[in-house]
């Protein structure tokens, strides 16, 4: 009977274990393989991406800013939470108030971003209140404080995570709470006990593994946020370091440019439109020549500026991609009308981790993706400059001759 039971534990477990060898541990231990080979040859090179990362001033600081960032979210949500179901608890329709709670989980990323921007920009309401109100009290005049281009940029961030995240905190949190048994409170209060007796000796040791959920869970959504930027910015640096170093590969082959740039607009078009935002493509009416360029590189790049183009357009806002041939080049642009780019910071945008102040200081951009954009163009013995478009944005444009040794 026992070995029954024992078989059928096993047969039972076998489908989770399959599950979790086949996502999480055989992808982690290739990612541990992947990271002593090239980022780009995949030659085996020892412990040198290593070295390169924790000698990196831009890695250390994500770094800590990461942790900084872990230390202060995770208590400050799970205490926040705490407070607002015992407060939520104590009403009789909770139904309702848990549904709000919840309501920022469903909302999209993208009109997260949206709203946090209207209420701390220069121009947001945040300041138009502050205003208002001192102007009203006599302090002061016009606030027109930049919280997303200061040092308070990371309690806007801070703020923004508490934000998406309370709500099931709440929701946990109040579980625990409504499996507390009454008859304990009722027993408690009998003997004399006030409440905050009643609180410390029955609410809290009760509450231990709901309290250990939440942080589990609370850590882990932190750590996945952060690590795929981390893991984005190692990437990136592994590529830049080794088009340094001249290993940056470029397998040419002849490519059909106007099929590659149908690919890019149809591959962004989702995203374009969930930021309602207009994207579209221009190709020339007459047939074009093959050009002879590594097609997954020339499509990194265009990944790169029509990402940038939308991250930094405003609703309702227009992006062209558009495609041209003339004496052995090809030319390819990408313009907007979004908040477009100053002449001080384009001589510089195509710098390593140079971030443009304010508007273009993201928390998801490291101000490596220009650069690498234009390392693989210069790989093609092509060039990448940017320039004002005629709508009021930045028109980037890509001069690929036809061959890489044209």
């Amino acid at each position: 009977m026992l070995k029954k039971k024992r078989k059928f534990f096993y047969v039972f477990l076998l489908p989770s274990f399959a599950g979790i060898m086949l996502f999480v541990i055989l992808p982690f231990a290739d990612v541990v393989k992947r990271s002593f080979t090239t980022a780009v040859t995949g030659q085996f090179n020892g412990i040198k991406n290593y070295q390169t990362i924790f000698h990196n001033q831009a890695f250390l600081l994500a770094v800590g800013n990461t942790l900084k960032f872990t230390l202060v979210c995770i208590p400050f949500l799970v205490l926040t939470g705490f407070v607002t179901a015992l407060l939520l608890n104590q009403l009789e329709s909770k139904g309702f108030v848990k549904s709000v709670y919840l309501f920022p989980l469903a909302m999209p990323t993208a009109t997260v971003v949206m709203v946090w921007k209207m209420i701390f920009y220069k121009q947001g309401f945040l300041n138009l209140f502050l205003t208002r109100l001192l102007g009203w009290t006599g302090f002061w005049g016009e606030v027109h404080t930049d919280y997303l281009g200061s040092g308070a940029a990371f309690w806007v961030l801070v703020g923004s995570y508490i934000w998406k995240n309370l709500g099931y905190t709440v929701i946990l949190w109040l579980a625990g709470l409504m499996g507390i048994p009454t008859e304990f409170y009722e027993a408690a209060k009998v003997d004399g006990a006030n409440s905050l007796q009643r609180l410390w000796y029955i609410t809290l040791p009760n509450l231990k593994g709901s309290l250990y959920t939440i942080v589990v869970l609370s850590f882990l959504n932190t750590i996945t946020n952060e690590g795929m930027r981390m893991r984005n910015l190692i990437d990136d640096m592994l590529t830049l370091s080794s088009s340094d170093n001249q290993r940056f590969s470029i397998n040419t082959k002849p490519v059909e440019m106007d099929t590659l740039l149908v690919d890019s607009y149809e591959a962004f078009q989702p995203l374009a439109r969930q930021n309602k935002l207009s994207l579209s493509v221009s190709l020339p009416e007459c047939s074009l020549p093959l050009c002879n360029c590594d097609k997954e590189r020339i499509s990194q790049v265009l990944s790169i500026l029509l990402h940038n183009a939308i991250s930094y357009t405003p609703a309702p806002g227009k992006i062209n991609l558009s495609l041209d041939y003339s004496r052995e080049h090809f030319y390819i642009s990408v313009s907007d009308n979004g908040i477009g780019i100053s002449d001080e910071d384009k001589k510089k945008i195509f710098d390593r981790f140079y971030r443009v102040e304010k508007a273009r200081s993201a928390k998801e951009h490291f101000g490596l993706g220009l650069s690498i954009a234009y390392e693989i163009i210069k790989s093609h013995r092509g060039s990448l400059t940017v320039k004002d478009s005629p709508e009021g944005g930045a028109l980037f444009i890509i001069d690929l001759p036809k061959s890489k040794h044209g």
